[in-house]
């Protein structure tokens, strides 16, 4: 239940697929034909899915505008009305290659969410192509004074990726030690490291 209530900048922005890369905000076509805007990225069991915005597309009656019109319901609690869960498997075109009646759906209407649209469209920007992917850590400190068999940094501040099993995530290659000290404490080792991480979480690109 976490998932619902995290803020939406530290959300996973883009999934990558085999036929491209998708983002949240940006409209997607399923294989379905219908048109559906993410709003955010999970796993579930094993495979990828989606809270989507389900986005109605209607003909322009009158003589002024766009010939479509794209209408979506306001976000709403995780489970409100207007808001399905789909498998990413079955995102099919991204929005700059969605077809509506022979005509490209991106240059007959205007984005739908002009302000999530806009902010996800200078991430891609940014990006210049790469794949920014999303890797999580965990952060220990370790007080090893207690151990006679240690003459040197009896104090250890050190990462390993978070997920993994303890018989994999426990071995040598697994663990990076970023700090170590005969002088200063686990938690003062930890500190300098934590405001680091919060530096390359804010900004850093890549």
């Amino acid at each position: 239940k976490w998932l619902m209530y995290l803020d939406r900048s530290y959300q996973a922005p883009m999934l990558s697929k085999s036929k491209g890369n998708f983002y949240l905000y940006v409209p997607v076509q399923l294989l379905s034909g219908n048109i559906v805007v993410p709003t955010h990225f999970y796993m579930c069991g094993e495979g990828f899915h989606a809270k989507c915005l389900v986005v109605e597309v209607r003909d322009n009656t009158t003589t002024l505008g766009p010939p479509f019109w794209m209408s979506v319901p306001q976000e709403s609690p995780w489970e409100g009305w207007g808001s399905v869960t789909v498998k990413v498997k079955n995102f099919s075109q991204m929005y700059n290659h969605i077809i509506w009646k022979i005509r490209s759906l991106m240059n007959l209407t205007r984005p739908i969410l002009y302000r999530e649209y806009w902010a996800m469209a200078f991430l891609i920007s940014w990006a210049d192509g790469q794949v920014i992917c999303h890797i999580p850590i965990i952060t220990s400190c370790d007080d090893a004074s207690g151990n006679r068999g240690k003459r040197w940094n009896k104090h250890l501040c050190y990462v390993n990726l978070a997920g993994l099993p303890s018989n994999i995530s426990n071995l040598d290659y697994n663990i990076h030690t970023l700090a170590a000290s005969n002088v200063a404490g686990a938690l003062e080792l930890a500190e300098k490291i934590t405001d680091q991480l919060k530096y390359v979480i804010l900004w850093c690109a890549a």
